[in-house]
């Protein structure tokens, strides 16, 4: 029996000193639950418009720079397709040794060379493509793959600089949203300051005080939380615009130039300008051509050549010797059979059905995306109405809420509830805001809109 009272007791004292270490621990009651200085900071970077991290990642990005590459060797190719239409000179030397000098007698017997030992003579070639139908068409398909190259280039230009846009806007968010927890953190701060006080003096609870403190630590979560993601979304800029030290963009950036869709917009037209589908477009023509250039290997060719002798030695005769000679002519080249020649054809072919097939798949998912697109922007501008009628909706509340508390007439609940819903809804309307910059670039990239004429020159 005494051994069951003295446990008793022992449980007694546990309870009651849990009770009072919950009650009065410094750590529930103190103001500063979260010191807002134990956040991460963010790195320094220089301030920069979006115009400039355009302009920037337009001079150095590094994908681009390899496309550049390939746009001058297309351009190298195309010059080298000329050759086969211009006349090609070559010079020959030529030296022959006899094992002896040939020599014959005349009528008088006086004996001369007819041929000398060494023999050194030169010789030049020209020849002149006259009618070569391949080479002709090959030109026209080399500089069919230099437009493709130009185009592709172009669309693969835009769609990094599209890239840098939307990473831009999303760090401008996250910067927003950072404001926005430190603006709510702080007001939080002083009204739990002034529930502790409350409590201390009889006339608040500590519920109010502790769901405050709660909230704050979510709160100092979500800012923490915001500045890791800009730092990432840094990173990503100053990886596009190749520079060492992470930017930040401008306070308040303007929103993306935008002057409204037509809701009666032809899909066709709307996506006639995108850069994907020129390149099919010209791909099919490429293919096209080179068809039509592999049934020209069953053209006959004809060449022009002149070529021209001059003998350096000659020998002692009292003949006449014709130092130099020359012809011309002409040499037509009929091809028969080629049995190479027809799986080529096949090649080709296929090729051309290929690329027809390609095309037709770019301009349907362009259309797809760019009706994508439309009711990606009327969703995002709804939500961005609603969602700045509820921002200022839940302003209001908090005002009356916090009046109402200060006037003894609503508890520090109320103004915790009040805060929570203010806060959530000035995240969503930033969240929204982004949605409608991103569908609005969305669209612009839809329709082919060159993204630097969006925003200028730096």
């Amino acid at each position: 029996m005494k051994e069951k009272h003295r446990m008793l007791n022992m449980v007694r004292v546990a309870v009651w000193t849990l009770v009072f270490s919950f009650v009065f621990s410094p750590v529930y009651l103190d103001a500063q639950v979260v010191d807002s200085s134990a956040l991460p900071s963010l790195r320094p970077g220089k301030r920069v418009t979006l115009a400039q991290a355009l302009h920037r990642a337009d001079e150095r990005n590094r994908s681009l720079e390899a496309l550049r590459v390939n746009l001058a060797l297309a351009a190298q190719n195309m010059r080298a397709s000329w050759a086969g239409l211009l006349p090609t000179v070559s010079g020959e030397l030529g030296y022959i040794l006899h094992d002896e000098a040939m020599t014959s007698t005349d009528s008088s017997g006086r004996s001369f060379e007819t041929r000398e030992r060494n023999e050194v003579d030169a010789t030049l070639n020209v020849r002149m493509p006259l009618v070569n139908a391949q080479t002709w068409l090959g030109v026209d398909v080399a500089g069919n793959e230099e437009e493709i190259a130009k185009l592709s280039m172009e669309q693969a230009r835009q769609v990094l600089l599209y890239t840098v846009a939307e990473t831009y806007y999303q760090a401008a968010t996250a910067q927003e949203l950072i404001r926005v927890y430190a603006s709510q953190a702080d007001a939080l701060e002083t009204h739990i300051k002034d529930a502790l006080s409350r409590y201390r003096s009889g006339a608040g609870e500590l519920m109010d005080v502790k769901s405050a403190q709660t909230d704050l630590i979510s709160l100092r979560e979500s800012q923490a939380g915001a500045i890791f993601a800009l730092e990432d979304i840094r990173d990503t800029l100053a990886l596009l615009m190749v520079i060492d030290t992470p930017p930040l963009p401008v306070e308040n950036p303007e929103s993306v130039p935008f002057e409204g869709v037509s809701e009666k917009q032809d899909t066709t037209d709307a996506t006639a300008n995108r850069w994907d589908v020129e390149v099919a477009e010209k791909e099919l023509r490429l293919a096209e051509k080179e068809l039509k250039t592999q049934y020209m290997q069953f053209v006959p060719t004809l060449v022009a050549v002149f070529q021209y002798d001059y003998a350096l030695t000659v020998p002692d005769t009292p003949l006449v010797v014709d130092r130099d000679s020359w012809f011309t002519g002409l040499t037509l080249t009929v091809p028969l059979f080629n049995y190479g020649f027809y799986p080529a054809l096949g090649s080709k072919r296929e090729s051309k059905r290929k690329a027809r097939l390609e095309l037709e798949d770019v301009k349907a998912e362009a259309e797809t995306e760019y009706l994508h697109s439309l009711r990606m922007i009327r969703e995002a501008e709804y939500f961005v109405g609603t969602a700045k009628t509820k921002t200022k909706l839940a302003d209001d509340t908090l005002k009356l809420a916090r009046i109402a508390y200060f006037n003894g007439n609503a508890t520090a609940l109320t103004v915790i509830d009040a805060r929570r819903s203010s806060q959530n809804a000035h995240v969503d309307f930033e969240t929204r805001r982004l949605e409608l910059e991103l569908a609005r670039l969305a669209y612009l990239r839809a329709i082919g809109k060159d993204v630097t004429e969006l925003f200028g020159r730096p």
